[in-house]
């Protein structure tokens, strides 16, 4: 029975890591920067994100 309790302690310890999401921050590097630029940039967020979809949250600062 002893066994079984421990067992169970450490499973239950071990949910919260796995259930954890990660954060990922992805910026751009320009060297210029115009409304054409800034609306490829948006759809390329766009993409991003619903390529990872809600595996992990992305940041872009």
């Amino acid at each position: 029975m002893k066994k079984y309790l421990n067992v169970l302690f450490f499973l239950l310890l071990s949910i919260p890591v796995f259930s954890q999401t990660k954060t990922y921050k992805i910026g751009f590097l320009l060297d210029k920067s115009n409304a054409e630029i800034n609306a490829q940039l948006s759809l390329l967020e766009e993409e991003i994100i619903s390529v990872v979809g809600e595996d992990a949250a992305i940041v872009f600062p």
